[in-house]
């Protein structure tokens, strides 16, 4: 943002060399730096260089325009955070459900441990518990990396 100000005070500050036609060719306007016919009018440029007022009023509005941009983003990122929060909270209640129903399928032996008749249920609730913390864990790192782009954006 700064060099493209820096261009455009250069651009006002040297002067114009080069004429700008301005031709009419079939209903269509268009400007050259070349006459594009018989009747090209010549485009006069009026370059001044702004005063200091103006230049610090441009510099307050573009320094608003950043400050708001940033604030966007870091409640953008909230936002984010939020919906990842709730898509954690509603995976784990997933978790529990699908899993509590498998708890169903078995039974509390004499000696206080659970035992099934089903061949392959403990292996299938340790599969299902895996591959909804894998996808618990994913949504924890994004919002973690979220963290950090908030965090660099208040500095």
């Amino acid at each position: 943002m700064k060099a493209a100000l820096l261009l455009m005070g250069l651009m006002l500050v040297l002067p114009v060399s080069a004429d700008i036609y301005k031709c009419r060719i079939s209903g269509n306007t268009s400007f050259s730096d070349q006459p594009c016919g018989e009747h090209a009018e010549t485009v006069e440029i009026d370059s001044r260089q702004p005063n200091q007022q103006a230049v610090q009023e441009q510099q307050a509005i573009t320094q608003r325009f950043q400050e708001e941009s940033r604030l966007n983003q870091v409640h953008d990122l909230k936002r984010r955070n939020d919906a990842l929060s709730a898509r954690i909270d509603h995976l784990q209640q997933e978790r529990e459900t699908e899993l509590n129903q498998m708890r169903q399928r078995t039974y509390i032996t004499d000696d206080g441990r659970m035992a099934t008749r089903e061949h392959g249920l403990f292996e299938q609730m340790d599969r299902v518990d895996a591959e909804y913390q894998t996808r618990i864990q994913d949504l924890k790192q994004e919002m973690q990396n979220n963290q950090q782009k908030i965090h660099r954006l208040y500095q």
